[in-house]
């Protein structure tokens, strides 16, 4: 800690790593500010937390897990519940501390996972995604791994709603601006990100 100091000029240090290893648990949720999201050629979007969690709509979900580990479920759970599952209440052997997620689109895949359209959804592993959609039944079996060790890079066109970072029993909600909020006040951003 006694390393991130500002340089003799006043501009802040630019990197110190001070934890690499188990920090999501260490870090108490009220102690989050801004989430920022940055993109291959240096644009960068400031998210607040908001205290409003996204409605709970029909259909199923699918999750993308960053930290600590970067699985790819889908679920008939709504976030706020899928976060519970795997954090306070696990109904399994595994059980994370903490969790940073984010919902990703699955367009008419989410209300018709047999034969919903594909649209524009960039996903390469479609049939797989949809076999395992298909396994999900809210009055069975909620959630089902698609892939365990999945690729962190996806469109940022894809987030649904926004990204949750939680700690125990606290957990946090960063929204995320629509599309169309994207390219009117962030645009330089939005084409940096679907470049």
């Amino acid at each position: 800690m006694e390393r991130c100091v500002a340089h003799p000029d006043g501009t802040p240090k630019n990197s110190v790593y001070i934890s690499v290893y188990r920090v999501l648990e260490h870090i108490p949720v009220s102690a989050l500010g801004k989430l920022y999201l940055s993109t291959a050629y240096g644009q960068t979007l400031a998210l607040s937390r908001t205290d409003a969690f996204p409605e709970k709509g029909k259909g199923l979900h699918m999750y993308q897990d960053l930290a600590p580990v970067n699985s790819l479920v889908v679920s008939a759970q709504d976030p706020q519940t899928y976060y519970e599952k795997v954090t306070s209440q696990p109904n399994k052997f595994i059980r994370f501390p903490g969790l940073c997620f984010v919902e990703l689109g699955l367009g008419a895949l989410a209300t018709d996972p047999g034969a919903g359209a594909i649209g524009d959804l960039p996903y390469s592993f479609v049939h797989h995604l949809r076999e395992a959609l298909l396994e999900v039944d809210p009055s069975g079996k909620q959630s089902k791994l698609v892939h365990r060790v999945h690729s962190l890079e996806f469109p940022y066109r894809m987030i649904k709603n926004g990204i949750y970072v939680g700690n125990g029993p606290d957990l946090a909600f960063y929204e995320m601006p629509s599309h169309e909020a994207l390219r009117q006040n962030h645009s330089h951003w939005w084409r940096s990100c679907n470049l």
